[in-house]
């Protein structure tokens, strides 16, 4: 949080650092004045990874850092799922990357079922659908507890009448007939 109590045209100084991809070195470490020209929505994956998303001016990171720190973040969605690391490779070829500077969203994809050079998705079977199975499973083990419960309720409230029934000459095929009809009611 900024702790910024201002309005649009103010002037406001922001503690900033970048660091670099590939290397051991502390962060470079800034403090500069910008001018306040409108606020964007919250990011919950800013919240998620300590990053507040901003928009500066054309030029101004050539003027606030050395070259070295001079990174670009691009995301990409693609029509096809299918295709996406086929797109993120044409992507890189046609730049000239090298493979350090592409990153994925391990998580989200995975959760996504979208297939990447590094995902451990061997049966394209997602989290989401691992989760929705396993949920599946627990409501239909309750709704089986309570079915159970209420079978087993009413034979305990009858079970002299079927004793009668029995006693009397009823086969126990009629009996489970006659419990599974009761069930049927209720």
């Amino acid at each position: 949080m900024l702790d910024f109590q201002g309005v649009v045209g103010d002037t406001i100084t922001l503690n900033m650092s970048v660091t670099l991809q590939e290397s051991l070195e502390l962060p470079y470490e800034f403090s500069t004045d910008f001018v306040l020209t409108g606020i964007l929505r919250p990011n919950y994956m800013g919240y998620l990874s300590g990053i507040i998303s901003g928009i500066a001016g054309d030029g101004t990171a050539y003027q606030l850092l050395p070259e070295r720190y001079l990174l670009y973040s691009v995301d990409i969605r693609v029509y096809d799922r299918g295709m996406f690391q086929n797109t993120v490779d044409s992507i890189v070829h046609e730049l000239s990357l090298s493979s350090a500077q592409v990153q994925y969203i391990h998580t989200l994809l995975s959760v996504l079922s979208i297939r990447f050079r590094y995902s451990d998705i061997d049966t394209g079977f997602s989290a989401v659908a691992v989760s929705g199975v396993l949920i599946g499973g627990l409501v239909l083990l309750a709704a089986g507890l309570v079915v159970f419960n209420i079978l087993k309720i009413a034979v305990t409230k009858r079970m002299k009448e079927y004793g009668i029934l029995r006693a009397i000459g009823a086969e126990k095929g009629k009996l489970y007939s006659l419990v599974a009809l009761q069930l049927l009611q209720s």
